[in-house]
């Protein structure tokens, strides 16, 4: 039977705990592994709870194709709304 709660979030922790070194974002020589993808998402949920986003709100990101894209969000607590709970 399948998951009622299946969301992005739900597989994204999935795949990290059955696979935590399975590499599934690459640009150019730059490589993500499940992992690291996992405590980014997770750094940047944490990030937009802190400046008071919550379950609903709407959260716009802007990203550009380079591989440091996720980096600057993190850093810049911008984080997709599948994961501010």
């Amino acid at each position: 039977m399948p998951d009622p709660v299946l969301n992005l979030a739900t597989v994204l922790d999935h795949n990290t705990a059955r696979r935590p070194r399975q590499v599934v974002l690459t640009h150019g020589e730059n490589r993500l592994t499940n992992q690291e993808l996992s405590e980014r998402v997770h750094a940047l949920a944490a990030g937009l709870r802190e400046t008071g986003v919550g379950r609903g709100d709407v959260v716009a990101i802007l990203l550009t194709t380079t591989s440091s894209s996720s980096r600057r969000c993190s850093r810049s607590a911008v984080s997709a709304p599948w994961r501010s709970r």
